[in-house]
């Protein structure tokens, strides 16, 4: 009787701003994973580091040609490749994320090649898979935002 819930704490907290999160729509997922460079010229959303300390850094974890040791063939760590300019980590490879448009994931995974994972390429699922995943977006809503 005297569990938690949300609703009951916005009934006795009603100054208090609780977000909303959902699945980004693929526009949405396309316009973080770009890190805001025309993916015409960088379909993956990284620009490439030439700096000496990143020359041989991974910038993704996609399946690789099968001679390519580095790539297990797992999901990584978060932070294990460079993020983009946004500092979104992953946005290509580790898992495809799914979308709000139904069946469509972005971004590819471990078991995609990174010609299928490119920010413009949609990855069809019907059910759950190893190589699926999520990101939520969360916002507040405008019109609670302007009622106080």
């Amino acid at each position: 009787k005297n569990a938690f819930t949300l609703e009951k704490y916005k009934k006795e907290n009603t100054d208090v701003l609780l977000p909303v999160y959902r699945l980004p729509t693929e526009k949405e997922w396309q316009e973080f994973a770009s890190g805001g460079l025309n993916i015409e010229i960088h379909p993956t959303g990284i620009e490439p580091i030439n700096k000496k300390k990143y020359k041989n850094y991974p910038y993704h974890n996609v399946n690789f040609a099968k001679e390519n040791k580095a790539n297990e063939n797992i999901t990584a760590p978060v932070r294990t490749y460079l993020p983009n300019s946004f500092r979104i980590y992953n946005a290509i490879g580790n898992v495809a994320e799914m979308v709000q448009e139904k069946g469509t994931a972005k971004g590819g995974s471990f078991t995609h090649q990174l010609s299928e994972s490119h920010i413009q390429e949609k990855i069809e699922y019907q059910k759950p898979q190893k190589w699926l995943g999520f990101r939520c977006v969360a916002f507040y809503p405008v019109e609670h935002l302007t009622t106080h």
